[in-house]
């Protein structure tokens, strides 16, 4: 049975990050894969942690994000891009050098999922 509280599509990829080294976070059936540096792991992700991620997203503001952040002047440097679907709800996002106000709270649930046992 779908979990309600589970988004219908998630994807997460930092491949520039240092603070994360490279990564990406996928959605596949009820779980996240991680791929970090040629490594895979599947993370489980229990219906509190989907709520909490859905309560994230609404004190994050990033259901208004726009899709695209970034600095013109730099040319290299931090890339990030975010897919979430929900039912009727979608965040396309990401950027170059540039972040929306509540990026950090998103990072934090990133961090908190993959650091779970």
């Amino acid at each position: 049975m779908d979990d309600p509280s589970r988004p219908d599509a998630f994807e997460f990829s930092v491949p520039s990050l240092p603070a994360f080294e490279e990564f990406s976070l996928i959605l596949s059936g009820d779980e996240l894969v991680y791929y970090d540096n040629g490594t895979e792991r599947v993370i489980p992700v229990a219906a509190h942690q989907w709520q909490q991620l859905w309560q994230c997203l609404l004190s994050a503001g990033a259901w208004h994000w726009q899709r695209s952040y970034g600095d013109g002047n730099t040319l290299d440097g931090d890339e990030w891009s975010l897919t979430i679907i929900y039912q009727d709800r979608e965040i396309v996002s990401g950027g170059a050098n540039g972040y929306p106000a509540g990026f950090q709270e998103v990072t934090r649930w990133v961090r908190q999922v993959i650091a779970s046992p």
